[in-house]
C-alpha cells in the first residue's frame, strides 16, 4: 500500500523544469504527439525461450541469497511497535526520530 501512495504521489508531482508538468501528463502528451501502431500479434516475432533448460540457469533464482533470521523480538514487542510508529508519518530524520522516541536503547 505504502508503494502505491508513493508511486501515485510521483508519477503525478509537476516538474519544474517540464513547465510543471506530471510525468503521467507527459507520457500522454508524448503518446498523442508520437503514437506508436501497436503492431499485433503477428507484427513483431518473438522466440520462445525454455529459461529454465537453456543451461543459465541452475538455481531457481541465482544471485539471490535471503537468510532465514529469527525476530529478537517477542510477538507483545512487535504489536507494541506496530501501535506505536507511523512510518508514513513526516520526519525530516527519516524516520530514525519516530524509532529512538518509542526505543530508548537505539
Amino acid at each position: 500500500a505504502s508503494l502505491d501512495v508513493f508511486r501515485d504521489a510521483w508519477d503525478n508531482h509537476p516538474i519544474r523544469t517540464e513547465e510543471n508538468m506530471t510525468p503521467n501528463q507527459l507520457w500522454h502528451l508524448g503518446q498523442a504527439l508520437n503514437p506508436v501502431s501497436d503492431p499485433g500479434a503477428n507484427g513483431i516475432p518473438t522466440p520462445e525461450i525454455e529459461w529454465e533448460e537453456n543451461g543459465y540457469m541452475t538455481e531457481p533464482h541465482p544471485g539471490i541469497n535471503v537468510p532465514v533470521l529469527d525476530s529478537p523480538l517477542t510477538d507483545h514487542e512487535i504489536l507494541e511497535l506496530q501501535d506505536n510508529i507511523n512510518p508514513l508519518k513526516h520526519s525530516d530524520s527519516f524516520g530514525s526520530g519516530h524509532i529512538s522516541s518509542h526505543c530508548p536503547v537505539c
